[in-house]
């Protein structure tokens, strides 16, 4: 008994018996033909599915953490980087510009713009009452 290595995968040859075989899209792998202290014969080519698992990303907008799906990008960093550091003004004129976020994080950013843009008018209707 001893172990093989099948498709990138080493096995147990105790976990054989017979013959087995996977298939799929890309083709199938067949292993036959092997005894204990011999050699293993596989036959046709293997394929591996990966999944890739959820990715989140945490950007930090003016205090406030915002987790999204997907992975970090750079633009996306620099971007909210620089409405921390020159406030509303610059998402306001990058949006003339025709820049947008999207998904998740666009709808983040248009509401967290608009509550802002909110309490800005009414902190200018209260300083003209006063």
């Amino acid at each position: 008994m001893g172990f093989v290595n099948i498709g990138g995968h080493t096995v147990h040859t105790s976990a054989l018996s017979g013959s087995i075989g996977v298939t799929g899209s890309s083709g199938s792998i067949g292993v036959s033909g092997y005894t204990s202290n011999s050699t293993l014969t596989t036959t046709g080519s293997a394929y591996i599915t990966y999944t890739n698992l959820s990715q989140k990303t945490t950007y930090h907008l003016l205090g406030e953490d915002i987790t999204v799906e997907g992975y970090q990008d750079a633009n996306v960093a620099q971007t909210i980087a620089l409405i921390n550091c020159i406030g509303w003004k610059y998402y306001e004129e990058i949006q003339k510009q025709g820049v947008s976020f999207s998904g998740e994080l666009k709808v983040i950013l248009e509401q967290r713009y608009k509550t802002h843009t909110r309490d800005q008018k009414i902190n200018n209707i209260l300083e003209t009452k006063s």
